[in-house]
């Protein structure tokens, strides 16, 4: 330092910061005629080459030449510091991740803490579902137990484990008021908000097509809903519908997404709900007493789609930026004809001599059982294939078209409703 002394007028600018990020702040400093630079910290006492503060250290030397600031030495410790600070980032996200890795890896197969804590757990099943998707992010240790403070909550008994997919765990448990189903969401709290806003606010509409919510716990991100039997798809493995059995069904289906898709009901203004992941799955089903088939759309609104029964434009990313909600609606209607397109596979009364070909689902003869993206889109938007028309029906084409354009009228409680979907025409 005194080396550079000389005749001249030298100035440190001292820092004693653990990293010094942004070297131009400092020239901006110094360039505004600064003697004395701190970062951030208390003032340091100006002085050519030392500092009285023991932690702060010169980190560059200027002097006035020429009526022009001239840097004469930057120290290298600057540039160590900013090296340090940036593998010191790499490291620690390293850990974490992998921290994240082993807890994930670590709770696939055990139940979430969450919901082992509020019941007195009963003998586990196996699941229909073992797709999981299940974040790192663990409950805080000193979040209150909820079950402490809501009675309800409290006195379920959780008997089984009965599904789950990529944004919950479902749950059989049992109550004062019979058996119920609890969905234990994963660490996702928008998808839990989304659902759960959802159904508070359709609850009030009572749409007899739609899930129904019994209680929720919103710190534990857990519904109480209605248990209900099992999903589309489950039953049409297990069973074959009569021609009865499937026009309920597919009124049912068709009833409750335009209830969904509807701006009004009954006179009262609700928000419009594209379903945007309709498939057998996600249709639940109650055989009543009377042996009649209740289907209810459930898991709605939500943000990841089941590739089989996505629409084109979704699989090649065209849905219109403009008007985002008309395109997600339309999607939905797609994915509402290949339901019925499964529906109608199985009923037995469009086969001739009672043969009864097993469940069929939709694409089955061109992709294989768990498709991805790269086989979906060359059958759907390059070749533009659909799921084949059944050969009684194709026989009986006239017939046919006259039932599917009596179908919305069928599905609307009120014949001035709006709740009506497109008939798709079998061509």
């Amino acid at each position: 330092m005194n080396a550079l002394n000389g005749n001249q007028s030298l100035h440190c600018i001292f820092s004693r910061a653990g990293g010094l990020n942004d070297w131009e702040q400092l020239i901006n400093q110094v360039s505004r005629a600064a003697v004395n630079v701190s970062t951030g910290l208390e003032s340091v006492a100006p002085s050519p080459v030392q500092c009285r503060d023991p932690q702060a250290h010169c980190v560059a030397v200027w002097t006035v030449r020429n009526n022009e600031i001239e840097m004469l030495l930057q120290d290298s410790r600057i540039t160590i510091l900013i090296w340090t600070s940036s593998l010191l980032s790499v490291v620690i996200f390293l850990l974490a991740a992998s921290r994240c890795y082993r807890t994930r890896r670590r709770k696939q197969h055990e139940l979430p803490e969450e919901v082992q804590q509020p019941f007195n757990t009963g003998e586990a099943v196996s699941p229909w579902s073992s797709q999981f998707d299940r974040d790192c992010s663990e409950t805080p240790e000193e979040e209150p137990l909820l079950e402490n403070q809501d009675p309800f909550f409290a006195s379920l008994q959780l008997v089984e484990r009965i599904g789950g997919g990529h944004f919950a765990d479902v749950y059989r448990a049992s109550s004062s008021m019979g058996d119920v189903a609890v969905k234990a969401y994963h660490s996702d709290q928008m998808v839990f908000e989304n659902e759960y806003g959802n159904l508070t606010l359709l609850q009030s509409l009572e749409n007899p097509n739609i899930i129904q919510m019994i209680h929720a716990v919103i710190a534990k991100k857990q519904l109480v809903l209605q248990l209900y039997s099992g999903s589309l798809h489950s039953l049409l493995e297990e069973c074959s519908l009569d021609l009865t059995e499937f026009f309920d069904c597919a009124i049912a289906v068709n009833d409750g997404l335009a209830f969904l898709h509807s701006h009004t009901n009954a006179g009262v203004s609700k928000p419009v709900i594209a379903h945007r992941d309709l498939n057998p799955y996600n249709i639940l089903y109650i055989r009543q007493s009377s042996s009649r088939i209740q289907l209810y759309i459930a898991d709605f609104g939500l943000s990841r789609g089941t590739v089989r029964y996505m629409a084109g434009e979704l699989l090649e990313g065209s849905v219109n930026l403009l008007d985002p909600m008309t395109s997600l609606l339309q999607t939905d209607v797609y994915s509402c004809a290949l339901v019925l397109w499964e529906l109608l596979w199985r009923c037995r009364d469009i086969w001739p001599d009672g043969e009864i070909p097993s469940h069929r689902i939709a694409f089955d003869n061109l992709v294989p059982r768990n498709p991805r993206l790269e086989h979906m889109y060359p059958v759907v938007v390059r070749e533009r294939r659909r799921p084949d028309i059944p050969t009684p029906i194709q026989k009986q084409k006239t017939a046919w078209l006259s039932y599917g354009r009596a179908l919305p009228i069928c599905g609307s409680r009120n014949l001035k409703d709006e709740r009506q979907l497109p008939v798709l025409p079998i061509d």
